[in-house]
């Protein structure tokens, strides 16, 4: 096993939530928008959208609501198919820019589009596997961060 060390000058970046008691469900604030080049300057930049993003380590892809694709805008870019505790569904896919706050951001993320009653986005294994994702419970509290 061998351990590279990145450039000298890189410093992760780092999201925390802190939760007044043991978590249930890791919930945070993100944006999202239809896929661009964030480094084209003269690319037009489309509306954003506030999003609750529920943590899903269960979740092999990302998923977003069907409202939050309306709202959007969206164009689907194909269908999958997503297996859930109620069985098997039929969902389009679209190519969104994920920002989790201003340093972290993922563009061109592949989710699917589903029904997700009281969220507006799934966050799955797709994006947790690019950093570093810690739950800790101390003291009757969690605290969760994410790193890139």
């Amino acid at each position: 096993m061998s351990i590279e060390a990145g450039p000298a000058d890189y410093q992760p970046h780092t999201i925390t939530t802190h939760f007044d008691e043991l978590a249930k469900a890791l919930l945070v604030g993100a944006d999202i928008c239809e896929a661009y080049d964030p480094s084209d300057a003269e690319a037009d930049t489309p509306e954003h959208r506030k999003v609750i993003a529920l943590w899903d380590t269960g979740a092999t892809i990302s998923v977003i609501s069907e409202e939050t694709a309306d709202q959007l805008d969206l164009f689907a870019i194909g269908k999958i198919y997503i297996n859930h505790a109620d069985g098997q569904i039929e969902c389009n896919t679209y190519i969104v820019n994920l920002y989790l706050d201003s340093q972290i951001e993922f563009p061109g993320v592949v989710v699917a589009c589903s029904h997700l009653p009281g969220i507006d986005m799934l966050i799955g294994m797709d994006v947790i596997t690019q950093g570093d994702f810690t739950i800790a419970n101390v003291e009757g509290k969690t605290v969760f961060s994410y790193s890139v």
